[in-house]
């Protein structure tokens, strides 16, 4: 068999792993630590997601005003811009949101921290 890693664990091994290993005395701020480093993750991927829409929002922009000819060219290209528009909302509202979590993250965090140091 060859080496495992705990990569290769699934979650119920990982867990069983950790009550056995005696190392279910996880505080809740470490908790907290690793979901705002997993939302901090999520949130770049969002930022990135937001930023290749609002460019290709911008080309589609373009190419609609630099467009002289017939109606239904112009048309169609009205409506890739309207879409293109729509993704860049969409991944606009879905990194706000991962940032809203993660600012709740941060502050319960932070009252932990607090909570720690007061006792």
């Amino acid at each position: 068999m060859k080496p495992l890693a705990l990569e290769d664990l699934s979650r119920e091994e990982l867990l069983a792993w950790i009550k056995i290993a005696g190392l279910f005395r996880v505080r809740q701020v470490d908790l907290l630590s690793v979901r705002h480093s997993t939302l901090s993750d999520k949130y770049l991927a969002a930022m990135k997601k937001y930023h290749d829409a609002s460019d290709s929002e911008g080309r589609a922009m373009m190419a609609w005003h630099s467009w002289k000819g017939d109606a239904r060219q112009k048309n169609l290209l009205d409506r890739i811009y309207l879409d293109m528009k729509d993704v860049t909302d969409r991944a606009r509202r879905a990194m706000d949101r991962t940032e809203r979590e993660m600012d709740q993250c941060r502050a319960a965090m932070d009252a932990e921290w607090s909570k720690e140091r007061s006792s």
